[in-house]
């Protein structure tokens, strides 16, 4: 199931709650719109990829409308044949990280989110994600200095911080405490 058809079922659900709420209607009625225009959009990229089979950005675009779609099989697929045209592709890359994880693989995400790094030193969502990777795996070490350093580049989303389910490990040691005396806490 895909992210889209996630977002229907549950503004159906809480339609279902609360009928008169205009808000959950706004948002199930972008959500139906943006998902009847995926599969026009892949069908039509897929056509194009007949006469561009290189095109680089096409076959990201169509990795990432097969992520909304659901299908990760394909998404795989076409970042895959990206990476083989340009091994270094940061935007490939940060889908198949994406993708991995939501797949469970943090192993894969992992390796590839510190090449990214490498490739990209100053991104701080990189290094929130390794933190999270790690934090999830138990390892608070490397999990801090993952999170210091995105937070040393920027990072400032302190809402996640404090309630990202990957960084509920992390949040229970000594080590976390000590990096929000050392960083200060969010600024509300």
């Amino acid at each position: 199931m895909g992210f889209y058809d996630a977002c229907i079922r549950e503004y159906q659900k809480a339609l279902g709650l609360k009928p008169g709420q205009q808000e959950f209607r706004g948002n199930l009625e972008r959500a139906l719109a943006i998902k009847a225009h995926i599969a026009p959009a892949i069908e039509n990229a897929e056509v194009r990829l007949k006469s561009e089979p290189h095109n680089v950005e096409l076959l990201i675009s169509l990795g990432g409308l097969h992520l909304e779609a659901g299908n990760s099989s394909s998404a795989l697929t076409y970042l895959e044949r990206t990476l083989a045209i340009e091994p270094e592709n940061k935007t490939a890359l940060q889908y198949l990280a994406g993708l991995y994880t939501m797949q469970g693989g943090d192993l894969r995400a992992l390796k590839i989110l510190l090449q990214l790094s490498q490739m990209s030193p100053d991104q701080p969502q990189i290094h929130y994600n390794i933190a999270c990777i790690y934090s999830k795996n138990r390892e608070f070490t490397e999990s801090i200095q993952w999170l210091e350093r995105a937070l040393d580049n920027g990072y400032g989303n302190w809402n996640l911080i404090e309630s990202d389910p990957d960084l509920e490990n992390l949040r229970a040691t000594h080590e976390f405490q000590n990096l929000l005396k050392r960083k200060g806490t969010r600024a509300d």
